[in-house]
């Protein structure tokens, strides 16, 4: 799953995806510099609350998604 934020200009990618053994989730935020941040979470519950959490803080910072 992959949301595309828009800031100034500026853009981060954030994808949601499986790992490379199929038993946990990566969350991968790209930005246009280049910069790329990878968290590996383990558990669905975990995952849907760092991603709402993450996605918050985003939105707080002005980014919007395009």
């Amino acid at each position: 799953m992959v949301w595309l934020f828009d800031r100034d200009g500026e853009k981060i990618t954030y994808e949601i995806c499986r790992d490379e053994a199929g038993t946990g989730f990566l969350l991968v935020m790209t930005s246009t510099s280049g910069h790329k941040r990878v968290d590996r979470i383990e558990h669905p519950t975990e995952l849907i609350e760092r991603c709402s959490e993450q996605m918050r803080q985003l939105q707080n910072e002005g980014w919007k998604v395009g």
